[in-house]
């Protein structure tokens, strides 16, 4: 494996400005830098959202253009300001999305045990559905930093610009995509939205988000919402709604095992299972696509830096 350079996202566009050129530097999935005045830190304090409306164009929008709908990831490269950037009205209408989902299926299961004084169950689902939420967001652009990132190594490696070749390819398969319904659309995309519903198949992950009603609930409706999410359902109900979203974006199911089970109504299960040998062969793909050439590993930081996040 070839050894990575460190990167410093914070001096990288005053130490490299060749490699930082704005017309070469695009935003994934939207292209020009869109405005981020009023933008705010996001320090964990979701009251930030109080009073917010919902932006009533949220859900179509991501239909029609995936998770950058809701957000985007502003490079390194182009902004001091740099990291990811949420937009308050979008993180409200997918989570009023999401609670519609959820409660399709556990409104029935909201009972709670006698003599219960804790905060209010309505409370404490809202505060798992914005978790749900913004932890999606997040983990989808939170790959194109590491994108980015594995760039910026081999730039500082090879003295050669690798972020704005590679973008150029990428806009290429963004505006299109193969014919073949076996290809993928857009490769980083489809891997960013694979790392966002990977996250939400993991069980421990799952277990943690059911904890937040556990004791707010009768044991058995406890035990329900424990099922839908540690169970799959609710993954189920998440690649549904991603399977909908544009070329690329949709193709993250290409790196799932796909599983069906029949219903006793006959109803057609359809369930995606995180495929890690799949990724990983994907992942090394990108990596050459980033690389410029054959890589024999991936390049894609394990651990990239953590990026700021803002309410915008």
């Amino acid at each position: 494996m070839e050894a990575k350079v460190a990167v410093d996202p914070a001096n990288f566009r005053d130490a490299h400005p060749e490699l930082c050129e704005p017309a070469k530097v695009r935003v994934p999935g939207i292209g020009s830098p869109p405005a981020t005045d009023g933008a705010v830190p996001f320090e964990g304090d979701l009251t930030i959202l109080a009073g917010i409306p919902k932006d009533a164009n949220t859900i179509p929008g991501v239909l029609k253009q995936g998770p950058e709908a809701c957000g985007f990831y502003l490079s390194f490269r182009l902004s001091d300001r740099w990291g990811l950037y949420v937009r308050k009205g979008a993180l409200v209408a997918l989570r009023e999305e999401y609670h519609r989902i959820i409660m399709r299926d556990l409104k029935g299961y909201m009972a709670k045990p006698d003599g219960y004084s804790g905060p209010p169950i309505d409370d404490l689902v809202g505060q798992m559905e914005y978790s749900l939420a913004l932890d999606f967001l997040v983990s989808h652009l939170r790959f194109h930093l590491a994108v980015d990132v594995a760039a910026a190594q081999l730039e500082l490696a090879e003295g050669v610009a690798k972020y704005g070749p590679y973008q150029d390819g990428y806009w290429r398969e963004f505006a299109n995509p193969p014919k073949d319904p076996r290809a993928i659309g857009n490769l980083e995309e489809a891997l960013a939205n694979f790392e966002a519903f990977r996250n939400y198949m993991n069980p421990n992950y799952a277990d943690a988000i059911a904890k937040v009603v556990e004791g707010a609930l009768e044991e058995r409706n406890s035990s329900e919402w424990k099922a839908f999410f540690i169970g799959g359902k609710w993954g189920v109900e998440v690649a549904n709604m991603l399977s909908r979203q544009p070329p690329g974006y949709r193709d993250f199911t290409k790196l799932c095992i796909r599983r069906t089970s029949v219903g006793s109504t006959n109803y057609v299960r359809v369930m995606y299972m995180p495929d890690p040998q799949a990724r990983d062969e994907k992942v090394k793909e990108l990596s050459a696509r980033i690389a410029g050439r054959a890589v024999d590993a991936s390049n894609l930081p394990e651990s990239p830096p953590e990026p700021p996040v803002y309410f915008v």
